[in-house]
């Protein structure tokens, strides 16, 4: 089919030459092109090359086979309807003649004109039906133009989603890699911290501590954006004061703006809020993180104004603020401003696509206003709550710590391990070490007790998981020992079977601060 009625010709069929000749004269008097056909197989070839219209004698039809016109308008594609114009004898339309009706069930767009017509009558007719055709033409143009952008919106739309899942895995792999080794230092730093050290090797450790925790807050911005993208991060609404939030931020980091040399204000603020209270200081603390790191002289202030329902939480700043085109992309992973030399102490450019992802999760509204040179104002919209401040219930106290005595250590890696077991051991547990789901259950045979406790590494070797072992070691027992994960791998399938399994999940590198805590707060 081509792509436009060729010359929009007009194809004539008749019995007799001269009545062909004389609808071909007319035509071509009013500008419009008409040409001749010898027969229906004529006919048909011409309409094969593009044509706008057909203007045919009754006669044509008349004891003729038109089963080949009729099967050529049925291969027409559904956007096409084809208008011939069949020229009768008087009384020859459809209301009165049956043969007339019979056309128009196999021949569709027909016109039907009774002879005598004066001239102008037949030119209006078909300027009318090539019109009709040119439109459904240009209709189909829209159509192909429209499907085309959807295929490639879609097709964008599919490797956007495929680039975001290789990032993913690719992030999760690195994340891991990372953090094995990491964990390694963190357990033997651990144990160094805890001997008898000179002033000079304390310092040195002091050091490497501090060196380690700055990289444990990169990992665990990299697991952050990891949970946040399976789904897994679980919302516990109530009422918050946001007075405890605006304290919580005060004792974290006026130290940090004193060092800076900078004003940190923190206006009181009353009201109470519906939300999550951790993601909700998450999202205040990222912003207050990004006002201090960028602000070199002046104020952070950190403020709130009543919008209807809504409360607006806001952290202002005299920094170097953002150009409008960056406003959108600072939201994104790994962008950052004024940060082209890439310093790592400046972060990886994940907070701030942090925020947006607990933001869309909590359905609260994050906004930025900024000039550059002036500073920037971030913003989140929190809903308030429907009580009185002094009805809303202080949080919950933590469990208690329990005793713990006998801890089963599963990791295939003999570093990670050694580790493990050393500064358990001098925090005064005993310990079963293995390496694999068989060695601990071999363990737990010639062990007088059962263990209070397993820690287990996710990845094990031959294809064993954490999993596998800890479900093997609670066979052998025959009861539900509690147990700690302990992994490096931040990937969402990962991540929601462990919740699944509710088994108490710690991504390593796991400090001897934060291991100690899960240590004393185990559950039954």
């Amino acid at each position: 089919m081509p792509s436009a009625p060729q010359d929009e010709r007009v194809m004539i069929l008749a019995p007799t030459g001269r009545d062909a000749h004389v609808a071909e004269a007319i035509l071509t008097e009013a500008g419009i092109v008409g040409q001749s056909c010898r027969d229906l197989s004529d006919l048909l070839s011409e309409l094969a090359c593009g044509a706008g219209a057909a203007v045919i004698t009754e006669e044509v039809f008349r004891g003729g086979d038109i089963r080949s016109l009729s099967a050529w308008l049925e291969a027409q594609p559904s956007w096409s309807d084809f208008p011939i114009i069949v020229l009768t004898r008087q009384g020859g339309g459809p209301e009165r003649s049956r043969q007339a009706l019979s056309l128009m069930e196999l021949l569709h767009n027909v016109t039907f004109l009774e002879r005598p017509f004066h001239p102008t009558t037949l030119i209006a007719v078909v300027q009318t039906a090539l019109r009709s055709r040119r439109r459904q033409y240009d209709a189909r143009a829209r159509l192909e133009a429209l499907s085309a952008a959807t295929a490639a919106a879609a097709a964008a739309q599919a490797a956007a989603e495929q680039a975001n899942r290789s990032k993913s895995h690719v992030l999760a792999a690195a994340s891991h890699d990372l953090r094995q080794p990491l964990q390694s230092l963190f357990l033997l730093t651990g144990k160094l911290a805890t001997g008898s050290l000179g002033p000079s090797e304390q310092e040195t450790v002091d050091n490497l501590g501090r060196a380690l925790a700055a990289m444990k807050v990169l990992l665990d911005a990299m697991l952050d954006v990891s949970k946040l993208d399976a789904g897994i991060v679980a919302v516990s609404r109530r009422d918050i004061r946001v007075s405890d939030l605006l304290n919580d931020i005060t004792a974290s980091y006026k130290d940090r703006a004193l060092q800076q040399n900078l004003d940190l204000r923190v206006a009181p603020c009353s009201a109470v809020v519906h939300s999550d209270s951790a993601l909700l200081a998450r999202i205040l603390r990222n912003f207050v993180e990004n006002a201090l790191r960028y602000t070199r002289r002046g104020r952070v202030l950190v403020g709130c104004r009543r919008r209807g329902g809504h409360l607006l939480i806001q952290v202002t700043d005299t920094g170097i603020g953002i150009p409008a085109e960056k406003q959108r992309e600072i939201f994104e992973e790994y962008v950052q401003v004024d940060n082209s030399a890439r310093d790592r102490e400046q972060g990886l450019g994940l907070g701030l696509a942090i925020v947006r992802r607990i933001s869309d999760l909590l359905a609260h509204p994050v906004s930025v206003r900024s000039e550059p040179g002036r500073g920037s104002t971030f913003a989140v919209a929190v809903p308030l709550a429907e009580v009185p401040a002094a009805a809303v219930p202080p949080p919950p106290e933590p469990d208690a710590p329990q005793p713990w005595r006998l801890v089963l250590v599963i990791d295939d890696d003999a570093l990670v391990l050694m580790g493990l077991v050393a500064i358990l051991e001098r925090w005064g547990a005993r310990t079963l070490s293995a390496s694999s789901c068989l060695e601990a259950v071999e363990k737990l045979r010639g062990s007088a007790a059962l263990p209070d406790l397993i820690i287990a590494d996710y990845r094990l070797r031959r294809g064993e998981t954490g999993f596998d072992a800890i479900d093997g070691v609670r066979r052998a027992a025959g009861r539900r020992i509690p147990a700690l994960l302990l992994t490096g791998d931040t990937a969402p399938d990962i991540l929601r079977d462990a919740r699944s399994r509710d088994l108490r999940l710690l991504h390593k590198p796991v400090s001897p601060a934060d291991l100690r805590l899960a240590l004393a707060n185990r559950w039954e």
